[in-house]
């Protein structure tokens, strides 16, 4: 933010803003300066009412810019047969899945409570595999909570994913689930959409927004593992009435269209012209 005062007021800046790093953190110089800059373009609405409320930065000077992603990597396909193998899957077998860094500090994302809602939902879906993706200091504690609740049979971790296996990744899933608190936006979202496979989500923070507010996928109270378990179920089950949640060719057309890389084009294009008349 020290750059942003070197420019000087007479130089036009723009900054993003995404989440946590804002959050309850405006009150000092993080605030002074970004009330410096000729606007903000944050990712979401979510962080944008954020930027109002606790910055007091005027809504006329913000403009939502949602975060995109790569057309070309994330497409529907079949299930990997190299990962059903390294992994010991059935092709239709039920997979959930979550992808985030495994660190203490980002307890945050939603393993712990997919990991208490896994004893009531073996009960109904006893083949249910949960793929944990990423490594980090806090995997010893997710591995020793999986014993402790008696679902370590059930629990993959998988470690690192590189890019390149991503969107195998999500292909090899039915379901995302990332019941976060503390998403600005959450591009992964957006990934697995575009891979086909809908997303379950928190209401607490911006990652409503990436499943267009509950349409492509599911958004419960994150804190609550019987929610969750719920809505995992009412998915396997088809209670619901959003059959697309189903047809990974909608789904796909769905996150190209509201977050591809054509929609991201407009949106900042529209923000330029707002705020510095480019």
């Amino acid at each position: 933010m020290k750059a942003l005062r070197l420019l000087g007021r007479r130089t036009p800046t723009l900054v993003s803003a995404h989440g946590i790093e804002v959050w309850g953190h405006l009150e000092g110089s993080l605030g002074t300066a970004l009330r410096q800059a000729t606007g903000l373009l944050p990712v979401s609405q979510f962080t944008s009412e954020v930027l109002q409320k606790e910055g007091g930065i005027p809504a006329s000077r913000i403009r939502v810019v949602p975060n995109t992603f790569r057309e070309d990597l994330f497409t529907p396909g079949p299930k990997s047969v190299d990962l059903l193998k390294r992994y010991g899957l059935k092709p239709d077998q039920p997979v959930l899945l979550t992808v985030a860094r495994l660190a203490a500090s980002e307890r945050y994302k939603g393993q712990d409570q997919i990991l208490q809602a896994l004893p009531r939902l073996l009960q109904e879906l006893p083949d249910l595999r949960y793929l944990i993706g990423g490594r980090g200091d806090d995997e010893a504690r997710l591995r020793q909570m999986a014993i402790d609740l008696g679902v370590a049979h059930a629990v993959i971790f998988t470690g690192f994913i590189p890019e390149a296996e991503l969107a195998d990744h999500y292909r090899l899933a039915d379901l995302y689930v990332m019941p976060s608190t503390g998403e600005g936006f959450g591009i992964v979202y957006l990934e697995s959409l575009a891979c086909g496979r809908p997303c379950l989500a928190g209401n607490l923070d911006a990652s409503s927004e990436a499943l267009d507010g509950g349409r492509l996928g599911f958004v419960i109270d994150p804190k609550d593992p019987q929610a969750i378990g719920n809505a995992i179920l009412r998915f396997y089950r088809r209670e619901h009435n959003q059959p697309w949640l189903h047809e990974p060719e909608a789904l796909h057309e769905q996150a190209v269209k509201l977050f591809g890389k054509a929609a991201f084009e407009k949106s900042l294009a529209c923000a330029l012209k707002e705020l510095v008349n480019v």
